[in-house]
């Protein structure tokens, strides 16, 4: 613990806690025993263009896109849909999920395996 604490006094940094419930990708990300930053890279339109359309094949997702978008018509959700609808927001027809008010809102990727691999890796 000394040599830690020895090495990270050289830094100038602040630790926050962040609660497991808000911190949903840091599973998938520690887990990964070769993850290792090398430079940043930011999603380009096709891929929100696939994400886009796999909505529609997604039929949790297709309603809530659609009663989001659409709000006076009558669209079928189930009760755990209805008790997280303050949650979700549609921007540019891209589905988003923000877990507190504070937290930054997340796009929501459908349940497509390959989706779901190119937007991870």
């Amino acid at each position: 613990m000394a040599r830690w604490l020895s090495f990270f006094a050289e830094y100038n940094f602040t630790v926050e806690y962040k609660p497991g419930k808000q911190n949903v990708l840091a599973d998938a990300l520690s887990r990964r025993p070769d993850y290792e930053l090398a430079h940043l890279a930011y999603l380009e339109s096709p891929l929100y263009e696939l994400i886009r359309e796999a909505y529609a094949n997604d039929d949790d997702l297709a309603g809530l896109v659609e009663a989001l978008s659409a709000p006076n018509k009558a669209v079928e959700l189930t009760a755990r849909q209805r008790s997280r609808l303050h949650r979700y927001s549609v921007v540019e027809d891209l589905l988003y999920y923000q877990v507190e008010g504070g937290d930054e809102p997340r796009i929501v990727v459908p349940n497509d395996e390959d989706l779901r691999h190119r937007v991870l890796y």
